[in-house]
């Protein structure tokens, strides 16, 4: 009988974290790396990529090992040679993506006419909207080849393990908060509507693909979801 850490180890399995220098992302990392997986945590920052990469393994002699690189998966430029980055690293072999970064734009209504006429409203939410949503979705496309070659299945073509895609959402895709979030909120419903549909893609690949929906974490960007933008 197979003993549940077994089952659910993850040790040996190469993972990709996006906006994985801090936040809810470097606790995914940390967790991953301290229980055997090989780990690849990204951000836009390059510092804060290395400075997070050697906090999670300074504390480790373990075989296993943390990489990091500065990506920006806003764009498709950048998911792209995100994952060929990937690819290289973990030869061809991505057993989990974890689709964590994104931003919140703290933003009014947009109602005045002067935030109207300014494009301010606009460039909020497209950078929003590009990270959280289009991005999810670009680095998710760009890592399935390599989700396919993580896949193992029996003869009788009977899944036995799933390469696997974590998007983070948030309990504000479904449950409206009291701050100008707008934007946020927004791409955060977009994002576990487009969970259901990787989902449905990607099933007859056996590529499983699901969402969490947090609620409120203490974080450097929500500790600033009122005031500006805050990129994980």
């Amino acid at each position: 009988m197979i003993s549940p850490q077994a089952l659910f180890s993850v040790a040996g399995k190469n993972v990709l974290v996006t906006g994985g220098s801090r936040g809810i992302g470097l606790m995914i990392a940390s967790t991953f790396f301290h229980h055997g997986a090989n780990v690849l945590l990204t951000s836009r920052d390059p510092k804060a990529c290395q400075e997070a990469a050697d906090s999670i393994s300074s504390s480790s002699a373990a075989s296993n090992k943390v990489h990091h690189v500065a990506s920006n998966v806003s764009t498709r430029e950048g998911c792209k040679a995100l994952a060929n980055h990937t690819s290289d690293l973990f030869n061809g072999r991505l057993d989990v993506l974890i689709n964590n970064a994104g931003a919140s734009w703290g933003e009014d209504p947009g109602y005045d006419k002067e935030s109207r006429e300014s494009g301010k409203m606009n460039w909020g939410w497209d950078k929003v909207m590009d990270l959280n949503v289009k991005g999810m979705r670009e680095v998710s496309d760009n890592n399935s080849d390599s989700s396919d070659a993580a896949t193992s299945s029996l003869e009788s073509g009977v899944v036995t393990d799933p390469g696997r895609i974590i998007n983070i959402g948030s309990i504000t895709g479904f449950i409206p908060q009291n701050a100008p979030t707008h934007a946020y909120e927004v791409s955060k419903a977009a994002v576990h509507h487009l969970t259901k549909k990787l989902a449905s893609d990607l099933a007859p690949r056996g590529i499983t693909v699901n969402a969490i929906a947090p609620g409120y974490v203490k974080t450097r960007m929500s500790s600033g979801l009122s005031t500006g933008t805050k990129d994980g």
